[in-house]
């Protein structure tokens, strides 16, 4: 139903065609009858049975127009590529041909149209829009800027153009005037999703967590049905220890069908900071059967951190166990060897790990890891 919602603007140029009648071989009353009853196939029956009448453009047209709607593109675009031989300014030939080219997967083809059309008619900020997209999806993110630019100064009242110009923004790092945008347009509809959903993916990437909780309780109140917004709004919850709604808001999401592993898992480091390891491992035990690989080393490594806050030592060894099994992730022999360091006072079997880890791993990754090295080392030494 896409393709027939962007065509609105279009059928009313095909609309205004049909309405003015001319030496055709056909009639264009009862043509545009069958536009109007949506009887496509019936429509191209009448026009191949009464071939227009000399070089008549219009036949084409409708033709083709017919074509389209009936989703014979192939079909459609012989049609307007014969109009736009004889006429390159026809508006008519550059739309359709600009939107078959899309449909069909071929963006350079599709832009060389739109752009056309930003010539044909430069006060429409829909061509333009459309371009700025087109060069954005072939990686020409300079140009892409330019017209999604030109768009906005056309029409500062869309929110899909002001999420696209935010994107681009955003490519070109210029991550104030972005915010701003949102801002200017929010103050002044706060009602519009698109630009929402935006404002919340910005500000948890800032992080600003505050403004998150503000536009996403906006949209849960509403039960808009959306996942990504409410995700980012549940790790709000979760990094500003509002716990009980952090929780509330996971199982809603359960409850409606939307629980990714990324839900469960922030429903499971809620549930450890309010000290109900148990529950928490159960949604960690739900993330695992999810689970691909790099995230199961996580799961694993948090179902450990929870037996070590319960005092299961052995418990927590042996998630790290099964961990490095199934992963071989050098990181989970140093937390065995730090369990035995630390907890169970076994300095052979710390040493055994801490080597083990040192010999996988060969060397630091961050910063982090150097502090680790070197604790290590100071550990290994024999008068230790």
């Amino acid at each position: 139903m896409g393709k027939y919602h962007c065509l609105a603007g279009t059928i009313f140029l095909i609309c205004l065609s049909v309405s003015s009648i001319g030496q055709n071989g056909y009639d264009r009353t009862q043509l545009s009858l069958l536009f109007q009853n949506q009887e496509f196939e019936k429509a191209i029956g009448y026009l191949q049975a009464n071939s227009a009448i000399g070089n008549n453009m219009q036949y084409n047209v409708d033709l083709g127009y017919a074509f389209f709607m009936s989703d014979q593109l192939e079909h459609s675009k012989k049609e307007f590529e014969a109009v736009y031989q004889r006429q390159p300014e026809n508006r008519q030939a550059n739309l359709y041909l600009a939107q078959i080219f899309s449909l069909i997967k071929l963006p350079d083809s599709a832009l060389f149209y739109y752009r056309n059309l930003t010539r044909l008619q430069p006060e429409n900020y829909r061509f333009w829009q459309k371009s700025g997209q087109l060069f954005s999806d072939l990686n020409k993110f300079d140009s892409a800027l330019i017209y999604i630019e030109k768009a906005y100064s056309l029409n500062r009242f869309s929110g899909r153009l002001i999420v696209q110009y935010t994107n681009q923004l955003i490519r070109h790092k210029q991550y104030d005037k972005a915010e701003a945008l949102l801002n200017n347009f929010l103050a002044n509809d706060s009602s519009n999703q698109d630009v929402a959903v935006k404002k919340i993916e910005v500000s948890f990437n800032k992080p600003d967590y505050a403004t998150v909780i503000f536009w996403g309780e906006r949209l849960w109140k509403d039960s808009v049905n959306l996942v990504m917004p409410y995700v980012n709004l549940a790790y709000s919850y979760l990094y500003t220890d509002s716990l009980d709604k952090c929780i509330m808001l996971c199982e809603w999401l359960m409850d409606n069908n939307k629980a990714t592993q990324t839900v469960l898992y922030c429903a499971a480091l809620a549930y450890s900071k309010k000290k109900e390891y148990k529950k928490s491992n159960e949604l960690l035990d739900a993330c695992l059967e999810l689970s691909i690989q790099k995230d199961a080393v996580g799961y694993f490594n948090a179902k450990s951190d929870n037996f070590e806050a319960m005092k299961q030592y052995q418990k927590a060894i042996s998630y790290y166990d099964t961990s490095y099994y199934f992963f071989q992730s050098p990181p989970d022999l140093y937390y065995k060897g730090r369990i035995y360091d630390k907890y169970l006072k076994n300095k052979a079997k710390a040493r055994l790990y801490y080597q083990r880890f040192i010999d996988r791993r060969k060397n630091p990754r961050n910063s982090g890891e150097v502090k680790v090295f070197d604790y290590i080392r100071e550990y290994m030494k024999p008068d230790n």
